[in-house]
Order: C-alpha cells, then sequence, then structure tokens
C-alpha cells in the first residue's frame, strides 16, 4: 500500500508544482498587462512610453512595495520597467523568485516572453505550460531559454 502511495505521489508532486508555478505566473501576467495597458495610455498622451510606475495611472497590487521608481516588488515577486534608447524600446519584466521564471512584454509588441534558465526544469515546465511550446524558442543570455507567445 505504501509503495502504491509513493507512486502515485512521485507523479503527483512534480505536476501540482507546475501547477503552483503556472497560476503564480497567471498572477505576473494580470499585474503586467495592467501595466501594459497604462503604458499605452501614457503613450498616446507623450508619445513615448514611461520609465517611472508612479507616472502610470495604476493603483499598487496589494502586497507590493514601491522598490524605487520603476521597480515593485514583495518577497516573493519583483517587476521592473526595462528601458532602451531613451525610451523607444521599453518593456515590463516579472520575476517569481520562488520559481526562478520571469515574463517580459515589450510595449511595441503583441508578444510576450517566458523566461527559465537551461537547468531550472520546474521554470521551463511552467514556460512550455505559458507558451503552449514544448522547446524554447531561443538562448537568452544568463544560459536562459525563452518561450515567445502571444
Amino acid at each position: 500500500m505504501y509503495l502504491i502511495i509513493g507512486i502515485l505521489a512521485s507523479y503527483a508532486v512534480p505536476s501540482y508544482r507546475v501547477a503552483v508555478g503556472t497560476s503564480r505566473a497567471a498572477t505576473m501576467y494580470a499585474l503586467m498587462h495592467t501595466i501594459d495597458e497604462a503604458q499605452q495610455f501614457y503613450l498616446m498622451r507623450t508619445n513615448h512610453y514611461s520609465a517611472n510606475l508612479n507616472s502610470l495611472v495604476i493603483s499598487m497590487p496589494a502586497g507590493f512595495r514601491e522598490v524605487n521608481a520603476s521597480a515593485i516588488s514583495t518577497d516573493n515577486m519583483q517587476c521592473l520597467i526595462v528601458s532602451f534608447n531613451e525610451n523607444n524600446h521599453s518593456s515590463i519584466r516579472c520575476w517569481d523568485l520562488k520559481t526562478d521564471v520571469s515574463l517580459e512584454k515589450y510595449y511595441d509588441s503583441t508578444e510576450w516572453l517566458c523566461w527559465a534558465r537551461q537547468n531550472n526544469a520546474l521554470g521551463n515546465r511552467i514556460c512550455q505550460n505559458i507558451s503552449g511550446k514544448d522547446e524554447p524558442t531561443s538562448s537568452g543570455g544568463d544560459n536562459e531559454y525563452r518561450y515567445n507567445y502571444q
């Protein structure tokens, strides 16, 4: 009997961890979607994206605190506005510190990115779940795999 329970647990626990990680990523996605919409509104008013979260019309999500003008965090999650080329190519990137998975959205694109370290099996399964892809789209710096999705 204990053998059967052990076998069932060996299948259930990894699937449970992927489901929890995917749920955490969905929370990141919702926050990032809100920030992305606020950035689009800001772009219409000013003709450029904001590098400052305080300039956007959003309310601080429950449990988050401001780290600096472009970053917010909780104990388990961190989000940052990343600006390139004087705000012409900017993104929002959030990290789940428990699973070491991050999501990224460039404001001038409809594509989303899920990043997981190459040696992080759980992170890669979460990104596969989110993106619907069995294989990464490409590799990035820092030994990360990137999964693109819409």
